[in-house]
């Protein structure tokens, strides 16, 4: 953690280097018995008051990086959401239990045309761009940087002779989502009991007018 770089740590090291001259004048011999007592008093309120800024900037410090572990895991969480939707169907509104659900219902012959295709590769792009960059988060949450590090094989989805197939993006999918989960701190649901239904409509006509807002031409 970075607390230094915070106003409050530079209030704390104004104060300790105060609080250090102090010392060095009680320690020097050059005070009275009385201006020394009094300077020692101070001195050791003020290392006190160092120790309590410190302190709360640890506490502001630990509460911001878990703020922004949950806000990382929770947006690729949404995004994934996403694009499983476009994928495979059903509502569109965000369901942990229901996206699980749709992700164990992937089929190894469900079309993956090349707009979908983008949706994960972007996902893909996004974790690994993530795990780059935000370095502080990643390192401070397992779950999050192997859930990441999950996403980011989504990369490949294009990747000619390496590219994923339907079954292996599931894989993917089924292992970063419960790291994510947790990396969000949001307790993980079995999979919604869904019904095979119309709403489940993995054709590629399907999936453009639910990426597109718009019918195919």
């Amino acid at each position: 953690m970075k607390i230094l770089n915070t106003p409050r740590a530079w209030v704390a090291a104004s104060l300790l280097s105060l609080a250090t001259l102090m010392l060095a004048l009680v320690f020097s011999g050059k005070l009275t018995e009385q201006a020394a007592g009094v300077l020692s008093n101070l001195a050791t309120e003020l290392a006190g008051i160092v120790l309590t800024v410190i302190f709360v900037d640890w506490l502001f410090e630990r509460r911001r990086l878990g703020d922004e572990i949950e806000k990382i895991s929770l947006r690729a969480l949404h995004q994934l959401d996403h694009a499983v939707w476009v994928w495979q169907g059903d509502a569109r509104h965000f369901d942990l239990a229901e996206l699980l659900a749709r992700v164990n219902s992937i089929e190894p012959d469900d079309p993956l045309p090349p707009f979908t295709q983008n949706l994960f590769m972007q996902i893909g792009s996004k974790s690994s761009d993530t795990i780059r960059l935000s370095k502080e988060p990643a390192k401070k949450s397992e779950w999050l940087r192997k859930g990441l590090t999950d996403l980011a094989n989504l990369c490949s989805v294009r990747d000619g002779s390496e590219a994923l197939v339907p079954e292996s993006i599931k894989l993917h999918l089924l292992s970063a989502i419960p790291l994510l989960a947790k990396a969000a701190n949001l307790d993980l649901p079995k999979p919604a009991q869904l019904p095979i239904s119309a709403h489940r409509i993995t054709s590629i006509d399907h999936q453009h007018y639910r990426h597109f807002g718009r019918n195919q031409t």
